[in-house]
């Protein structure tokens, strides 16, 4: 019945979508769902389970009304990105004959695997610049109102850490989630302060709702992940009386913020030492007795690929997920709560690498934009994607995130130059 329900619901908003000619909002229904569904499952239960479902349906419908508006071989700008996801489909449809998978099995998992590419498509073709400007404000604005939600969760429900996701819900891998939120706000923050595009009482009150909220989830990497992006939003802007500023909100902040985390978390006190963030790549993932780690969990599951074939298109697309023969055999591994191990399991040397090229891809392109556009203006979009393709290979490595519907908001944000880019001739160039 909820299934139901939340189909006819999608394809009432598709037709409405379609007659009024503006595609841009099933954009908007993507993240509005992303940002709220988990949420509102703590208090209606069934919602939770649409999430990543009409996230993907949402995603495939909007491809379906860009072949039916556009054609992408007349965006140049495009092409090497539309070649690394033909290429990751060929792969997939290799994988599948050389191991002999079923055709659901095989369904489901290119479903898993291209939804996230499908809502990078429509976000180049569909979103402007207006566009662009009023999703950030709304991602920029939920940063605050997950605070509320975070600390309605702890007081209400006594959720703490790795099950506190603050809009994200309380269940496993919400945390997850949350990352990926925290790191693509606090990106575009931090690039919008250096460009005098907000204030610095502004801008510190956005990135202490993101420290607040990482630190009562328990999501230690992201002070990691904090100063990796202080220092590239640092060397990708202009040295200002406003880079020392935000250097030193930032730093403060996070000593404040570990501090407090070792304090809510006694376990963690630590954490921060040398040995216990060696301990944290190369311990067993999950503390499971046996399971792989994040610095070796490519080279462990080199092993389980056995032919030359396998080695080089994996497994089988689909063929290593929950409740499949492979999954059932080898869950103590624990390799399908890393995506990288989990997609190289799945699509073996081949796949791994066009996953990782589209992001480098978009660094690449996102730059090369940046130098060329002299608007001033457009400046901080071009850099904030360059920022979060880099971040999406850590991303990939650390845990699983990468393969939940908060990925949607990161495939985005890297559509953004492109979706730029669309408009060139209304934008000076650099000669």
């Amino acid at each position: 019945m909820t299934l139901f329900v939340g189909a006819a619901l999608l394809f009432v908003l598709l037709m409405f979508t379609l007659l009024w000619d503006k595609p841009v909002l099933l954009i908007y229904f993507v993240i509005l769902m992303t940002l709220t569904m988990d949420m509102f499952g703590i208090v209606f239960g069934v919602f939770a389970r649409l999430s990543n479902p009409v996230a993907a349906i949402g995603c495939y419908l909007l491809l379906v009304a860009i072949v039916k508006n556009t054609c992408f071989v007349k965006r140049p700008h495009l092409v090497l990105q539309c070649m690394i996801i033909v290429g990751l489909i060929a792969v997939s449809v290799i994988s599948v004959v050389v191991n002999g998978v079923g055709f659901k099995v095989a369904g489901i998992g290119m479903f898993q695997l291209l939804r996230n590419f499908a809502f990078f498509l429509a976000c180049t073709e569909f979103l402007d610049l207006r566009e662009i400007r009023r999703i950030f404000a709304l991602l920029v604005g939920f940063s605050v109102f997950n605070v509320l939600v975070a600390f309605i969760e702890h007081k209400k429900y006594g959720a703490k850490g790795d099950f506190n996701g603050g809009i994200f819900g309380m269940t496993v891998g919400c945390n997850g989630k949350l990352n990926l939120f925290l790191v693509t706000v606090t990106v575009i923050v931090m690039v919008f302060y250096l460009a005098n595009k907000m204030s610095t009482i502004m801008a510190s009150v956005f990135l202490v709702c993101c420290l607040v909220s990482a630190t009562v989830s328990e999501i230690k990497i992201y002070y990691f992940e904090f100063a990796a992006i202080l220092i590239m939003t640092v060397l990708l802007s202009q040295f200002s009386r406003k880079t020392l500023i935000l250097t030193v909100v930032a730093l403060v902040s996070m000593v404040v913020g570990i501090w407090i985390l070792g304090q809510m978390f006694p376990l963690f006190k630590d954490f921060f030492s040398v040995d216990s963030i060696v301990e944290y790549g190369t311990g067993d993932y999950g503390n499971s007795e046996g399971s792989i780690n994040r610095l070796t969990g490519l080279s462990s599951m080199f092993g389980y690929l056995q032919t030359p074939l396998q080695k080089i298109f994996g497994l089988g697309i689909g063929n290593a997920h929950v409740g499949t023969p492979f999954y059932e055999a080898h869950s103590y591994l624990k390799y399908i709560w890393l995506y990288d191990a989990y997609l190289f399991t799945e699509l073996g040397i081949s796949g791994l690498g066009l996953y990782y090229m589209f992001f480098v891809s978009i660094a690449v392109a996102a730059f090369w934009m940046r130098r060329k556009f002299t608007n001033p203006e457009l400046g901080p979009y071009f850099t904030v994607a360059i920022e979060l393709a880099a971040l999406s290979v850590v991303f990939s490595a650390q845990d699983a995130s990468m393969i939940t519907s908060s990925a949607l908001i990161i495939f985005m944000v890297m559509a953004i130059p492109f979706a730029i880019f669309r408009n060139k001739s209304e934008i000076p160039v650099a000669a």
